[in-house]
Parts: C-alpha cells; sequence; structure tokens
C-alpha cells in the first residue's frame, strides 16, 4: 500500500514536471514566434518604407524628365523658330542694302550672332533631351556628347563601351546618360583637367561605369559631409536603378565607379 503511494506521488511529480516543461516550451515558442513575426514585420515596413521612397524618387524624376521635355520642345519651337524667322528677315534686310556697305556688314554681323544663338538653342533642347538616346540607344548618345566635348580641344574624352550584347530598358540608359552628362558637367566646370576616361563594362547580369579624370580631384573627406546638387543627382539616379557608387580620389584626378545589375 505504501509502495503504491509512493509511486503515485512519483508518477505525479513526472506528470507536473512534464505540464512544466510543456509550458515553458509554449512561452518560449510564444517568444521565438512573436519576435520572428516582429522581425518579419520589421522587415516589411523597411522595404516598404524603401519602396516608397524609391517610388517617389521615381515620380520626381520623372516629372523632371516631362519638364525636361516640355522645356526643350519650347525652347527649339519658340525660340528657335523666332530667331530661324529674325535671321531670313535680316536677309531680305541685306540684299536690299546693297548699295550701302555698312548696313550690309551690319545685317552680316547681326547673321553670325543669330546662328551662333540658333546653335546655342539647338545644343540646349539637345542636352536637355537628347534624340540620338532615343533613337539610335545609349552608345550614339555617349559618343555624341563626347565628340561635343572633344571638339573643343581643351579636354579629350577616350570612352570605352562594351555593352553590345546587353539590353537596357530606356529608364537605365536615360539614368546613365544623365549620370554622365553630371560628371562630365563637373568636370568641365571644376577639376581642371585635360583628359577623361569613360568605360561602360559588362560582367555577366552586371554592369559598371567606370569614370575618371586627370583633374586636381577632390577631398573626399569633405564631400561625405556636404555634396552639391550634383552628386546628389548621380546619387538619386543611382539609387533608382538599385546599384552602388563609390568615389576615389587620391591627390590628383577622380573617379567614379557605378555598378548595377541589368535585372
Amino acid at each position: 500500500m505504501e509502495g503504491t503511494k509512493t509511486l503515485d506521488i512519483y508518477l505525479l511529480l513526472f506528470c507536473g514536471t512534464l505540464i512544466f516543461f510543456m509550458l515553458a516550451a509554449s512561452v518560449v515558442a510564444f517568444i521565438y514566434l512573436y519576435r520572428k513575426r516582429l522581425r518579419q514585420q520589421q522587415t516589411a515596413m523597411r522595404d516598404m518604407h524603401t519602396k516608397l521612397k524609391l517610388d517617389l524618387l521615381q515620380s520626381n524624376m520623372e516629372a523632371l524628365e516631362t519638364e525636361r521635355q516640355r522645356f526643350a520642345a519650347d525652347l527649339h519651337d519658340e525660340i528657335g523658330g523666332k530667331l530661324a524667322t529674325l535671321r531670313l528677315t535680316l536677309s531680305q534686310l541685306q540684299k536690299q542694302g546693297n548699295d550701302n556697305p555698312q548696313l550690309e556688314q551690319l545685317t552680316a554681323r547681326s547673321k553670325e550672332i543669330i546662328d551662333a544663338m540658333i546653335g546655342t538653342v539647338r545644343r540646349v533642347s539637345h542636352n536637355l533631351v537628347p534624340p540620338s538616346l532615343e533613337l539610335f540607344g545609349l552608345a550614339s548618345a555617349i559618343e555624341e556628347l563626347s565628340s561635343w566635348i572633344n571638339s573643343s580641344s581643351a579636354i579629350t574624352v577616350t570612352t570605352d563601351y562594351r555593352l553590345e550584347q546587353v539590353i537596357l530598358d530606356q529608364k537605365k540608359q536615360l539614368a546613365l546618360y544623365r549620370i554622365i552628362q553630371e560628371l562630365l558637367s563637373n568636370t568641365i566646370r571644376h577639376a581642371q583637367a585635360s583628359h577623361i576616361y569613360l568605360a561602360l563594362l559588362a560582367g555577366g547580369r552586371d554592369i559598371q561605369l567606370i569614370y575618371k579624370d586627370g583633374g586636381r580631384g577632390l577631398n573626399l573627406s569633405q564631400m561625405h559631409g556636404f555634396k552639391g546638387l550634383g552628386f546628389k543627382n548621380i546619387e538619386n539616379r543611382v539609387k533608382l536603378i538599385r546599384g552602388k557608387v563609390d568615389y576615389r580620389s587620391e591627390g590628383k584626378g577622380f573617379e567614379c565607379v557605378i555598378s548595377f545589375s541589368v535585372n
């Protein structure tokens, strides 16, 4: 009888211990699952926040490109058209003033100025919305851009384009073109460089844009604290193509390497 009571006590202790461990395991499992779900929710919130920021950035860039197109069309059609009409009027005036050398010289000089203004309007409108990019692709647009700079004889641009087997969508092509435009503009205005090297290389599904100039370089430690609008525009466009950007400058010269995936 006493042995049966002892057995019952052990059985009761065993059952109590088992229930305790089951409860403890349930609490641990609940805490683990709760933390896991919390982490998933935090990750989803971060992803949603990142997506919202990218969507907002994309909308801003698209609005900017739309405004560029509108301004380029107005510049080309309105200003360009009026300048062409003014040049035609001067040509008529020049024909009527053949017996007045001073008037003929004045109209000839005015025509030269108007021709220069028409060229400027055409160049600015092409920079705003490059027709070669839409018609012939990124390689042609880069070649045209570098040719304009090379024609000045002040800076030599060397290009190395190796994306013939890669298909980039229109948004990525436009983003790369604007980035290259901004980099070239920064070099021309600030770097005092005599040469620029520009390469677009493919490695599998990854693309690299390598930009180097032989100018006076940058103080990168100061640039991290304050970046001008040009660098902010570059980094915003890099975000849109989900890429990474790295600046390098040791003494003289500046290098910018941008990497992204075709996917």
